[in-house]
């Protein structure tokens, strides 16, 4: 089972934790010491209370500042942009949330076809215990009382009704029942949903297009609050909302409710046909299915869904219009049953299943040569790919999660409760070295960010669980890791540098990161890493920057690689009298101050030009140097010092990722 922990409904801050970043992030990176620090400096002894109440607190409500944006990889050849809100902004979101939960969750009811909505403000998370031992994997160090598991294992801030991801949709039974009652099936998307939101059409969602119209003044009303808020943290933009927090994904929710609602009161008064019974559709986000017991009604309800969706000036994607008759399966759904009966039959030829304790077990089993057995693999899939005319990418993230899952039940064990474990050794050894290749070709052909968490999981598993039950062979699979890797960077997609603008090679930055712990035989050297990223760029990135910092900390050996991120860190803050509306600076500043590799001369610069450049009092240097101390031992965003990767891994597991 899943274990229950409650929550502090009170608590608002905790909205930093789950509703106002992207997921798509670094590994290293998340809202964890901005939380503690929005607690801490409600208390007496909080030093850096000045610059946070500048900072992040501001001197005015309602201004507006400029989001990181930054854009990832979505396929093989299309970005998406996502982007990250200045701390001021996600602060304002804490009072909203506060204020309006209630109001939310009422306007996020309205509609029967959501599949996925908020209900009710959370009262509590679930933590993931069906694998009880992976827990003796996790660093020592920070599993402490101190370390709150709000902050360990954050959810939602609202309960949600419906499915978190997609495919479970498909696997419930309403499904079954729907292709039980309905002949046809269309599948329709909005083109582009979040940037073409008109912000001020929230007021038209939960009011009316004309009350909005004629009450444009009144500015403290649940929709008005909302609609300013959305783009006073977009640099005031009004077309089009930021992509990433699942902020934005409440505010779509909204609208797209009201369209719900209205698309079925008018199908009922203009054609008589009636939403339960003629048809029924179901909405995740901005993906609609539509289910009818015929074409010519499927037809009816995609021209009102259009016709309603155009009144908040979004579009239906008719490119992507796909049409199902019974059986309702998707050619994606066909090749993913497939090649899931094939990893399977994979797994099986060198893995049996056990019981100990009554506890079903997965152990490893003799593999006479691993590469042939690999290459069989790949081959078969390969085929499969071939004979349906699709390329690696429908089923590689598919694989690559299903082996990560497999790696996660060899190491659910107590090894002490096995017999004959040495008999063991080799064959635990030749088995992660087969998922570990397999992991590795299917993340080389098609990687993404999601699959980057699951290979970085995999990775950080392997090594502990050999560190700790086969230690004789820890350099082996490190050993095997560290060449994989290096065959990975080198090809084209990885190791060629970023020339499209504002794209972040999270998929790089992920393994890399994930490697850093294998200590420091396993470094990739500093020519390496210059030809990896380009040290000396304008548009090196402050996700890039923190990344190699946190990569290469205090060796020496990189001496020169560091000296090269402080120069790019003092050319992004070469004016810090936009720290209050400009996200790249803020997070850049925050994060270098608390940074332990960073000179503390260097950082006691940047502290002073703070004050300096904002016409502030510089504080005596008594004064600076408690700063930088308090600082240095509470991070920000990046956790320098006492981070655990597995943890943060699992952190973003938890999460809901649209």
């Amino acid at each position: 089972m899943n274990k229950q922990n409650r929550v502090n409904k009170s608590d608002s801050h905790r909205i930093l934790l789950s509703e106002t970043i992207p997921s798509e992030v670094p590994i290293i990176f998340s809202n964890d010491g901005f939380y503690r620090n929005c607690l801490l400096s409600q208390k007496n002894n909080y030093y850096p209370k000045d610059l946070f109440d500048y900072i992040v607190i501001g001197e005015q409500e309602n201004k507006s500042t400029i989001p990181l944006s930054y854009k990832i990889k979505k396929d093989s050849y299309s970005l998406r942009t996502l982007s990250l809100m200045h701390p001021y902004s996600q602060w304002r979101f804490i009072g909203f949330y506060r204020e309006y939960s209630g109001v939310i969750c009422f306007h996020c009811s309205k509609s029967k076809a959501s599949l996925r909505s908020p209900q009710k403000i959370g009262s509590s998370f679930y933590v993931k215990n069906k694998n009880e031992n992976i827990k003796r994997y996790k660093l020592d160090s920070i599993d402490t009382e101190e370390e709150d598991k709000t902050i360990k294992h954050p959810s939602s801030y609202f309960a949600y009704r419906g499915v978190n991801r997609l495919h479970k949709f498909f696997d419930s039974s309403d499904y079954l029942k729907f292709e039980k009652k309905y002949s046809s099936m269309w599948m329709i998307d909005i083109s582009k949903c979040f940037d073409s939101i008109y912000t001020h059409t929230i007021a038209w969602a939960v009011k009316s297009k004309s009350f909005a119209k004629k009450n444009i003044d009144i500015k403290s009303s649940f929709g008005q609050v909302f609609d300013t808020l959305m783009q006073r943290c977009n640099d005031n933009e009004t077309n089009g909302i930021i992509i990433g927090p699942e902020i934005s994904r409440v505010f779509a929710e909204i609208i797209c409710q009201d369209v719900d609602i209205k698309t079925i009161a008018s199908l009922s008064n203009k054609h008589n046909i009636k939403f339960g019974k003629e048809y029924t559709f179901r909405r995740y986000v901005d993906d609609t299915f539509i289910f009818s017991i015929d074409e010519a009604t499927s037809v009816l309800v995609v021209e009102e869904l259009t016709d309603q969706f155009s009144k908040y000036n979004l579009h239906i994607n008719e490119r992507k219009i796909k049409t199902f008759y019974r059986p309702f399966y998707t050619e994606q759904s066909r090749i993913i049953r497939t090649i899931s009966l094939e990893v399977n039959d994979f797994f099986k030829k060198f893995t049996k299943i056990a019981t100990v304790d009554d506890k079903k077990i997965i152990l490893p089993e003799s593999i006479l040569r691993v590469d042939k057995l690999v290459n069989s693999f790949i081959n078969t899939i390969k085929s499969i790919c071939t004979e349906g005319n699709y390329g690696y990418s429908l089923v590689s993230g598919y694989i690559i999660s299903s082996l990560s899952n497999r790696i996660l039940k060899l190491v659910d064990i107590d090894l002490k409760k096995i017999e004959n474990k040495e008999e063991l050794d080799a064959k635990y050894k030749n088995c992660f070295i087969t998922i570990l290749q397999t992991l590795y070709f299917f993340y080389s052909v098609q990687p993404s960010v999601n699959s980057s968490y699951s290979l970085g999981k995999s990775i950080i598993l392997s090594c502990r669980f050999f560190e700790k039950e086969f230690p004789q062979y820890e350099p082996t699979i490190k050993q095997k890791i560290f060449e994989l890797t290096i065959d990975l960077l080198k090809q084209n997609q990885f190791s060629q540098k970023t020339h499209r603008e504002n794209l972040i090679p999270l998929e790089k930055i992920n393994i890399i990161l994930s490697i850093s712990e294998m200590g420091g035989d396993y470094l990739l050297s500093s020519g390496f890493m210059k030809k990896l990223f380009d040290f000396t760029s304008s548009s090196f990135s402050y996700f890039e920057i923190m990344s190699c910092l946190f990569y290469i900390k205090d060796n020496q050996d990189y001496r020169e690689l560091r000296d090269g991120l402080e120069i790019q860190i003092k050319l992004k803050l070469t004016d810090l009298s936009d720290i209050q509306r400009n996200s790249e600076v803020v997070y850049i500043f925050l994060d270098s101050l608390s940074c332990p590799y960073l000179d503390v001369a260097f950082k006691k610069e940047l502290l002073t030009k703070f004050y300096k450049d904002n016409n502030k009092t510089i504080p005596e240097a008594k004064a600076l140097e408690q700063m930088l101390n308090y600082m240095g031992n509470n991070e920000w965003f990046i956790n320098w010092k006492t981070i655990d990767l597995l943890n943060m891994l699992e952190k973003k597991e938890l999460k809901t990722v649209y």
